[in-house]
């Protein structure tokens, strides 16, 4: 469940997930402003490492990267 922070005066903000490979596998849009968590449903990934990536106004602000066991 990543957290994030989207206060202030922002139009579009999304988290990214990608594999090691560098290949997008899912993009997911965030509309609550300020601070919350994204569910990422874990039937949609295999499992493994990831780096997601969370993305304001077309720009990286943090990326970090998951582990996914099932």
């Amino acid at each position: 469940f990543p957290s994030h922070d989207t206060a202030g005066n922002i139009n579009q903000a999304s988290i990214h997930i990608y594999t090691l490979n560098g290949e997008e596998i899912k993009s997911i849009n965030i509309f609550q402003k300020g601070k919350g968590t994204v569910e990422i449903p874990g039937a949609d990934l295999k499992a493994g490492i990831y780096i997601y990536n969370l993305i304001i106004d077309q720009s990286e602000i943090a990326a970090y990267k998951m582990i996914l066991t099932k």
